[in-house]
């Protein structure tokens, strides 16, 4: 019924009072009103607050959308028969906070956290109070700075409250409440001791010491680190790759992390979920190495033995195959030999003198970031360049045959092992003295003469681009951090004494990769011989191309031929293993390739003041008198498998004075031991028995 007469009914009011049912209506009416105004008014309020807040409201506001990310794990780096090389897993590390620490009885704590962690009282200790005790000396100097600031304020006021009835009135210190209140930054976060055991988490759980936390992170773990470090690399901060393959694959092997994402309350428990609110984390893709981790393992057993065995400041391996360019082991080995000067720039040198007792000049540069990690030092065998001497003429060889200026068996007067260059003062001289050699005894007995005098056959052009065909003086794109190109003097620069160098493997800087690489053009299998590979780092079977192409750099018939010829020099090392002392010999497999024998270049010292880098004295070589011999070969002779280079870096002195410092002698053995237990480890078949005509042409 509407209300038509508001002053008759509310005069009419104390007598509906009277009235219990009528009471009960009004009051309840009259409940229902007010709620429902007071509901009206918080819908109106709360409209306000979330359409139009005030500043100082808004600074606080925050986003009741909360995400939850959950973290994903780096993928694994495999070999190429997926052994992990590297994996990640999520360990604990125990955190302090300094100020919820105990106050009191700290020292049984730390006493007690040490014994968990196993670690010394006094090192966690001293850590610990260091942080308290800088924590209660900022409290200090902030309760001292806050009572001199309260005291400051409460002066002027008192005057200012005389002369003013403002009740708000007050200095004209602006921000002095920003600097009463603003407290100070206190250390709340202290990592103690690295990552713990699986043993131990639970001991430290066990504790229950506050202040005393674990956190969760991810670690990187490494298989075989001494053997692969430098290869796999390193796994920085935030989980990127740094250094080897770990940067060079940072982006497959990056994961997605999963995220959880709800409607929270005002206390931030969930009050709402969406359907797909869940989004689970995904591991990045598992990439293969063509490094396989038992040739790895061999070639470094056999390397290892090799450079003791000569005495040697180093040595470097690398076995590829030569129909992928894949690399199956890269190995680098370096030795503290205390007999090791460094060289001082002063001290003219003669390299065909003999040794002196006693000195041995520095021939590798120190490498002190290898001691902290595998993965900090330098991989030798893509970034220090060496001259290759003699395994250099297998390519040089090649070039002359292919242009047809050299028959196979056409006769090269060799001198008697002694030779002039008609350009100049320069004699050339074999270790051999034969009076006269065909053109492929001259690459079987590594005749230098022979080789000047076949190269010089060829023009500075048509030598020059010989050498860069096979890939040397650009880098074999292996994508290895420190990766160099190598170093072949420029055509401009060619001269008659760059020519006779260049054949018998001086005057060029190369690595062990480019030269590995380079050797496959004569060690594919039919049409595809002389095709040089790209050189792989990471397995054919991700499917991932290779940055360079495959080319062809001699026709079939040369790269056969050369094959054929090189086969007489590994026929030679049998029988010189066969005939030491403790003999080694019944090879499963037949192989063919080249040794070499080179001075190790002094090249280039610090720079002075002036900006001038040190060159030895006038008077002197700018060769140590110290080698690097090397010797590089391919197996099966027939339908090749694996090529393996091996360079022993600074052969002992007292081989050089036997004359036993050669590549033959020292790195001979170690490729051919390698290459026959890698072939029978692979499933090669072995070769076939030699025939008595292979057996006498190999002799002769």
């Amino acid at each position: 019924m509407p209300l038509t007469n508001p002053i008759a009914w509310l005069r009419s009011l104390p007598a509906r009072l009277a009235d219990p049912d009528k009471r009960i209506n009004l009051i309840g009416v009259a409940v229902a009103v007010g709620v429902t105004a007071m509901l009206a008014a918080t819908a109106v309020r709360v409209a306000q607050l979330q359409l139009k807040p005030s500043e100082q409201l808004a600074a606080h506001l925050s986003d009741r959308q909360v995400t939850i990310v959950e973290p994903a794990r780096r993928a694994d780096i495999t070999d190429r028969r997926a052994r992990v090389l590297a994996a990640t897993r999520f360990g604990y590390h125990v955190i302090i906070d300094p100020e919820q620490f105990p106050h009191k009885n700290t020292d049984e704590a730390i006493v007690k956290l040490a014994t968990a962690l196993g670690l010394k009282p006094e090192e966690i200790g001293a850590r610990i109070l260091s942080r308290m005790a800088s924590n209660q000396e900022k409290k200090s100097v902030h309760a001292l700075a806050l009572a001199e600031q309260t005291a400051e304020r409460k002066a002027a006021a008192e005057p200012l409250a005389a002369t003013t009835s403002d009740p708000l009135a007050t200095s004209a210190d602006e921000g002095g409440d920003d600097e009463i209140n603003a407290k100070p930054a206190l250390a709340r976060y202290l990592p103690i001791g690295g990552l713990l055991d699986d043993s131990r988490v639970d001991v430290v759980k066990a504790l229950k010491i506050p202040g005393v936390y674990l956190e969760s992170r991810q670690v990187r773990v490494m298989n075989s680190n001494d053997i692969i470090g430098g290869l796999v690399g390193k796994v920085g901060f935030g989980d990127k790759g740094l250094m080897g393959s770990e940067k060079l694959l940072d982006k497959p092997l990056q994961p997605t992390p999963g995220k959880f994402t709800y409607t929270a309350d005002v206390k931030g428990k969930p009050i709402w979920v969406e359907p797909n609110a869940y989004t689970p984390p995904t591991r990045g893709a598992d990439t293969a190495l063509a490094l396989d981790l038992e040739v790895q393992r061999i070639v470094e057993e056999e390397l290892e033995r090799g450079v003791v065995e000569s005495d040697a400041a180093g040595g470097r391996a690398v076995v590829m195959d030569p129909e992928t360019g894949e690399i199956l082991a890269m190995v680098d080995i370096l030795r503290d030999l205390p007999q090791l000067r460094d060289y001082d720039w002063t001290t003219p040198l003669r390299r065909d003198e003999p040794p002196v007792a006693g000195q041995r000049w520095r021939i590798i540069p120190e490498d002190k970031a290898r001691d902290t990690h595998p993965a900090l030092g330098r991989n030798r065998c893509v970034e220090d360049i060496y001259e290759p001497g003699s395994t250099f003429k297998a390519f040089t060889w090649a070039a002359v045959t292919e242009l047809q200026l050299a028959k196979p068996k056409e006769i090269i007067q060799t001198h008697g092992g002694a030779y002039k260059v008609p350009y100049g003062n320069r004699w050339v001289r074999d270790v051999h003295g034969h009076a006269s050699q065909t053109w492929q005894e001259v690459l079987v007995n590594s005749s230098n003469i022979g080789m000047t005098i076949g190269c010089a056959r060829m023009s500075f052009e048509q030598h020059y681009n010989a050498i860069r065909k096979f890939g040397f003086g650009t880098r074999p794109h292996t994508n290895l951090p420190g990766e160099t190109a190598g170093l072949v003097p420029p055509l401009k620069q060619w001269t008659n004494w760059t020519q006779t160098s260049c054949s018998f493997g001086y005057q060029v800087g190369v690595t062990p990769v480019q030269i590995a690489r380079a050797f496959c053009a004569f060690s594919r299998s039919g049409e595809e011989n002389g095709v040089l590979p790209p050189a792989r780092l990471l397995a054919a079977s991700n499917n991932i191309p290779a940055d360079i192409e495959p080319r062809r750099v001699l026709p079939r018939w040369t790269a056969d031929i050369t094959r054929e010829t090189l086969r007489g020099v590994t026929a030679s090392l049998d029988r010189k293993l066969a005939a030491k002392p403790v003999p080694e010999k019944d090879w499963r497999y037949e192989i063919y390739g080249k040794s070499g024998t080179a001075y190790a270049s002094v090249g280039t010292g610090p720079m002075d003041e002036r900006g001038v880098r040190a060159r030895p004295p006038k008077g002197g070589d700018s060769y140590f008198p110290q080698f690097n011999s090397s010797f590089i070969a391919a197996g099966p002779a027939v339908n090749p498998r694996l090529v393996m280079i091996v360079v022993i870096d600074d052969p002992g002195p007292d081989l050089i004075r036997r004359r036993e410092h050669r590549g033959a002698s020292v790195a001979g053995p170690v490729v051919r031991r390698a290459l026959d237990r890698c072939l029978t480890y692979l499933g090669v078949p072995p070769s076939a028995p030699l025939n008595d005509e292979l057996k006498k042409r190999s002799q002769d």
